[in-house]
């Protein structure tokens, strides 16, 4: 079974988006319920070097430390009936259904890491009296002026964006597709379609939805994208997925299981900004 798990490693890699792009935390062996300890390092600030002989003086550490609960069990099982599994052969077997397997895994991930969206607790794209619409520069231009209020790293920062904001998105000017640039099909496997004022630009169609309010009058449902650079959000995941196919005689099937054990959490909040943009696009 070590070939197949690594294939379904490989296919639930492939399938990822967001878990790529946040801070990701490895480890061997874990249950569910197990909790990871990471230190929570701070930045550290510059100071004059003496001239006159005297000892340097050292920061004192501050640092706290932040934890992340191993509490998500998933898996993807599937029925392969026995005369099917025995005309496509065991190699066909895992050929078919191995992307299925990573894809179902890969997926699941990425929504429970979206779902931290919903806690962040700064917004671009909203005004006094509710939603101001779809994409715009002012919009982007209002969550990048946040994450620079927060001194938050200019790398490894990325939008993602409902699917339905794609359109408006290439309005913008100052947007360079992936395409344009080369490299385009490395950009649509990773989900990447292009970068505006040094980030890389995400489409998706799991971006959470928020209801409207019943006041103000004019309020209506709103996709909510994020902002977010990588310390956002913290992904810890093991190094290697579980495969399993059994035949099971009282079914007359094989099944093919694959499971992931993992956990997710909100790990910086000044570093992740919730975008809103009306559900309708």
């Amino acid at each position: 079974m070590d070939q197949w798990a690594d294939e379904v490693r490989a296919a639930v890699e492939a399938n990822l988006v967001t878990a790529k792009l946040v801070k990701m935390i490895t480890f061997d062996k874990a249950v569910k319920g197990d909790v990871i300890h990471v230190p929570d390092v701070s930045n550290v600030a510059a100071a004059d070097m003496p001239t006159d002989g005297t000892d340097i003086v050292a920061t004192a550490p501050t640092e706290g430390e932040f934890t992340l609960t191993i509490n998500k069990w998933k898996h993807v099982s599937v029925q392969v009936p026995k005369n099917l599994a025995l005309y496509l052969m065991k190699y066909e077997v895992r050929k078919e259904y191995t992307p299925k397997i990573g894809y179902g895994l890969g997926k699941i991930v990425d929504d429970d890491l979206f779902a931290l969206v919903m806690s962040l607790s700064q917004n671009s794209g909203t005004t006094a009296d509710g939603l101001e619409g779809n994409i715009s520069d002012a919009i982007i231009l209002k969550a990048i002026e946040l994450l620079d209020l927060g001194d938050i790293d200019q790398s490894g920062r990325s939008l993602i964006l409902n699917a339905r904001q794609k359109a408006k998105m290439l309005a913008i000017d100052k947007f360079v597709r992936a395409d344009a640039v080369g490299d385009s099909n490395q950009a649509i496997v990773k989900a990447e379609f292009g970068e505006i004022y040094g980030m890389k630009v995400y489409f998706t169609t799991q971006t959470p939805i928020k209801l409207a309010a019943t006041a103000p009058a004019t309020a209506v449902d709103s996709h909510i994208n994020t902002m977010f650079q990588t310390e956002a959000f913290a992904l810890a995941m093991p190094q290697d997925a579980n495969i399993d196919y059994d035949y099971i005689p009282m079914k007359k099937n094989y099944l093919l299981s694959g499971d992931i054990l993992y956990g997710v959490a909100e790990f910086r909040d000044a570093a992740g900004i919730r975008v809103f943009t009306k559900q309708t696009g």
